[in-house]
C-alpha cells in the first residue's frame, strides 16, 4: 500500500473544566444557596418579630420629646388667652391687638352690670347711724325724674380726709368714712361708672 504523509483530524469535542474545578464550583453554589436561605429566614424572622428593641426605644424617646414640646406650646398658648372673672362689658381697652404685654399689666377694664355701686362719704358725726343693709335712694343729674333703690354694703373701718372731688351742700368736715351703696333697681343700666350721683340714706332701715 502506498504510504504518504498527512494529518489526522480528531472528532470535534467541547473541552470542560477539570473534575476538581467542577467540584469547587458546586461547593460554592451550595454555599450561596445556604446563605440565601439563611438571609430569607432572618428576614422572615425580622418581619415576624418587628423592629429591633433599640429602634423601638428610640421611637418612644422621640415620642416623649414631641409630647413635651406640644405641652410647652399649649402652655404658651394658654398664657396668651385672657379670661374674664365674670360676664361683663368692656369699658376701656388699655392695650392694642398685637402689642406686647408684661405680666400683671392691665389690658382691659370690665364692668359687671349686676354689681354696680356708688361710693359716698359720710361725716364722722353721722356715721354711727349707718349700718350695712341701710336703704338708700340714688339720683343723678342725667335722669332727674328717676330714682334708684340701693342699700349699704360696705362701711370703711377707718376715717379719712374728705376727697377733693367731693362736693356737699353742707360745710365740709375734716374726717369722713367711705361707704359703698349697692345699686339694686336699675334694669336699664342708666347709672354708669364715673357719673356723679346724690344718695340719701334711710337711717331707720336695716
Amino acid at each position: 500500500m502506498p504510504r504518504g504523509t498527512g494529518t489526522a483530524a480528531a472528532p470535534s469535542t467541547r473541552v470542560g473544566p477539570s473534575p476538581g474545578k467542577l467540584s469547587t464550583r458546586r461547593s460554592s453554589q451550595r454555599s450561596s444557596r445556604k446563605r440565601i436561605w439563611s438571609a430569607r429566614k432572618s428576614s422572615s424572622a425580622f418581619l415576624e418579630a418587628g423592629p429591633r428593641r433599640e429602634r423601638i426605644d428610640a421611637q418612644r424617646a422621640s415620642l416623649k420629646q414631641s409630647e413635651a414640646a406640644l405641652r410647652a406650646v399649649d402652655a404658651a398658648l394658654e398664657q396668651m388667652v385672657l379670661y374674664a372673672p365674670f360676664d361683663g362689658l368692656v369699658t376701656q381697652r388699655h392695650r392694642e391687638p398685637g402689642e406686647a404685654v408684661s405680666p400683671g399689666a392691665v389690658v382691659l377694664t370690665l364692668m359687671n352690670p349686676s354689681d354696680r355701686w356708688v361710693r359716698i362719704y359720710v361725716r364722722e358725726d353721722r356715721i354711727g347711724a349707718v349700718r350695712v343693709g341701710t336703704g338708700a335712694e340714688i339720683r343723678c343729674d342725667t335722669f332727674p325724674a328717676k330714682s334708684y333703690a340701693g342699700d349699704v354694703r360696705f362701711i370703711a373701718p377707718e376715717a379719712e380726709f374728705t376727697p377733693k372731688n367731693v362736693q356737699t351742700t353742707e360745710e365740709r368736715v375734716r374726717l369722713v368714712y367711705a361707704v359703698e351703696v349697692q345699686i339694686r333697681d336699675d334694669p336699664d343700666g342708666d347709672l354708669k361708672p364715673g357719673m356723679p350721683a346724690d344718695v340719701r340714706l334711710d337711717v331707720g332701715s336695716r
